[in-house]
């Protein structure tokens, strides 16, 4: 019987013995293996954040290339590139321009006015008397006539930043406008031409007195020359906030500047 007993219990004890090793050299394993992956995540965290910090720190060194007024003969040339393309099938005379600002009071867009040589209004006067006599209303654009280019006034912009056939809105509806304000804004008066966009344009309702270039403020007021609606500083304010640099911009103003080369 005892060495029956002996027989079948040895067999046993080795089992167990092979299995606590198997159990032990497996959680080494994975000890070892958890190490180097932690190891490796750590590393990989590392280099990210010096990825990051890299690029936080190139973009900080980013400046934009400096913005340079453009004047009113290169815009003019501008027109001259432009104005066959937009409309090869009418010749267009020059008849003037208006200015159009930034909201930091700097001249931001020229809006050149063209006319067909057998339009009979010469000049923005005559123009203007024609607008006021014409009949029925909708006339008073003149798109058969006339033609605007929209050319930037700095060369970090444009060349061309717009095209289309009739008078501006902007001076179209200035009688109408100067009305409007005289009737409901006392003590302000028609000020700047300001240019948020190609198509956003608008004139300032100016303190009588303030017509001058200083940067627009709290106390500035827009108004639309579609629908007479008035902007107050907060619906444009946060315009006047610094631009945010990247490379992306400094590349386009620099392909930019490039474009202005064949006008200046």
């Amino acid at each position: 019987m005892d060495q029956n007993n002996i027989i079948q219990t040895t067999p046993v004890k080795k089992s167990k013995l092979w299995i606590w090793f198997l159990v032990s050299s497996i959680l080494i394993i994975l000890l070892i293996g958890s190490f180097f992956i932690f190891r490796q995540t750590e590393s990989s965290q590392y280099e990210e954040v010096s990825t990051q910090n890299s690029q936080s720190s190139s973009s900080n060194n980013l400046q934009l290339p400096a913005s340079n007024v453009v004047g009113l003969d290169s815009a003019k040339k501008v027109a001259d590139n432009y104005l066959p393309r937009y409309f090869p099938d009418k010749k267009y005379v020059f008849v003037d321009y208006l200015e159009a600002f930034d909201l930091k009071g700097e001249l931001r867009a020229y809006i050149l006015i063209f006319r067909k040589p057998d339009f009979a209004a010469e000049s923005l006067e005559k123009i203007t008397d024609a607008i006021v006599s014409s009949e029925p209303e909708t006339n008073k654009y003149f798109t058969d006539y006339t033609a605007i280019i929209m050319a930037s006034a700095v060369d970090t912009d444009g060349p061309l930043l717009r095209a289309y056939r009739g008078l501006p809105e902007i001076f179209v509806e200035k009688i109408n406008i100067e009305k409007e304000i005289e009737d409901k804004y006392k003590g302000r008066t028609l000020g700047r031409i300001i240019f948020l966009g190609p198509t956003e344009i608008y004139y300032e309702i100016a303190n009588s007195g303030e017509e001058n270039n200083k940067p627009l403020s709290e106390n500035s007021l827009l108004i639309n020359p579609r629908n007479y609606e008035t902007l107050d500083f907060s619906m444009f304010g946060q315009l006047l906030q610094e631009q945010k640099i990247n490379q992306l911009e400094v590349d386009r103003i620099n392909s930019v500047k490039e474009k202005w080369k064949d006008y200046l």
